[in-house]
């Protein structure tokens, strides 16, 4: 893999030195503009042993030095790509959705090059080309998601005239009883009472504060928002993710107007998502929350009932009424959806066995491949362009 041509491209057209590592950080190839070696220095192994160790479920891993000085990590197959260093001359905000960050000292990224070191300007373009480059995916931009967006952003403005927004204005003091009667109906997936909310209100005690504060207002809100979601029983990677795509938005509104439609469309997105499961009765819904949270534990349905309070019969009976299949049919499928985004992350069979509580990765393995109709290895490496 790393002689493949296609790779060599990649490192004239960004103009950044690429590193390549195999899964005992032992260096495999380096393409530079300048003939030279790199010089892994032992600081920067050991912050890349410990980062390996936590495997993150995002993409990139980014080390950034005091000076802003940065290294981006991919891990992908049984190889670890370094690209930079360079200069990021961006907010590190802006690519949250994308990359963790892991502060290094600034030693740990002189890797002797005798060259200097290059200047992002936006940082998060680049990782988005990267991670298409290899898998052919626009990371955590779904097509679903972003039509669902634009059919809600095109509601809000359909229902909201300029009059109405010129016309409101409420006290400060008021703005905490508007939030606390908003995510009252939010928790209850009451959509068309939110949907009023919105259309007579549209929390005007901030509407003339500047854009930051309306971004800053916005974040939090987007944060309360998804930890309501999953209190109520909405899948907790669903949830964080779909935060973390309306902040990544919200940082890009240049107007406050921008920044009053977009936190709109995330409340009502989440009041559906709520609603979805108010929808269930009060013992269904705890049943799906405390599934949610407890997939890395081996769950039967003797366990739930003896959480419950209630017999096997009567548990299997219920929950197959509202929800149209079994509690072991749900439980497997919520396995696999999780399976599914460890394994983007190249998570390896064996661990995910462990993680998600199945015997061993044989069973993992049949289970997968009874449902999704491929095993996790084809799963893993099916929507990847070849280049190996």
């Amino acid at each position: 893999m790393q002689h493949h041509p296609i790779l060599e491209s990649l490192h004239i057209c960004l103009k950044l030195p690429i590193i390549i590592l195999n899964q005992d950080l032992k260096l495999l190839k380096a393409f530079f503009h300048a003939p030279c070696q790199p010089k892994l220095t032992a600081d920067l192994l050991a912050e890349l042993a410990l980062i390996r160790k936590r495997k993150s479920l995002l993409p990139f891993t980014l080390l950034t030095s005091p000076s802003g000085l940065s290294l981006a990590l991919y891990p992908f197959h049984d190889y670890f790509f370094l690209f930079g260093p360079f200069q990021l001359d961006q907010k590190l905000t802006k690519l949250s959705t994308l990359a963790q960050t892991h502060p290094v000292s600034q030693k740990c990224l002189d890797l002797d090059i005798k060259q200097e070191s290059y200047h992002i300007m936006d940082s998060s373009h680049l990782l988005h080309l990267i991670h298409y480059f290899f898998t052919d995916e626009i990371h955590f931009l779904k097509t679903e998601q972003a039509q669902m967006t634009n059919q809600i952003l095109l509601d809000i403005r359909k229902g909201l005239s300029e009059k109405l927004l010129q016309e409101c204005h409420f006290e400060e003091e008021s703005g905490f009883d508007f939030e606390s009667q908003l995510l009252e109906s939010i928790k209850k997936g009451d959509l068309q009472k939110v949907r009023l909310f919105l259309s007579q209100d549209l929390t005007p005690s901030s509407y003339h504060k500047d854009l930051r504060s309306e971004k800053n207002y916005s974040i939090i809100l987007f944060e309360k928002l998804s930890q309501l979601a999953i209190m109520t029983g909405v899948d907790q990677h669903y949830a964080h993710h779909s935060r973390d795509y309306y902040i990544d938005k919200c940082e890009a509104c240049q107007k406050a107007s921008e920044v009053l439609l977009l936190r709109e469309s995330a409340i009502i997105l989440f009041t559906q998502k709520i609603g979805q499961f108010n929808s269930h009765s009060y013992l269904i819904s705890n049943i799906l929350h405390y599934i949610n949270q407890n997939l890395s534990k081996k769950l039967s349905i003797e366990t739930i009932a003896k959480e419950f309070n209630f017999s096997e019969s009567n548990i299997r009976k219920l929950f197959r009424k509202e929800m149209a299949c079994s509690i072991q049919q749900y439980i497997s499928r919520k396995k696999i959806e999780e399976a599914k985004i460890l394994l983007r992350q190249q998570t390896s069979v064996t661990e995910i066995s462990n993680t998600l509580g199945y015997s061993d990765a044989a069973h993992f393995s049949r289970s997968f491949k009874a449902m999704v109709g491929m095993s996790p290895k084809q799963f893993q490496t099916a929507p990847i362009r070849d280049i190996v």
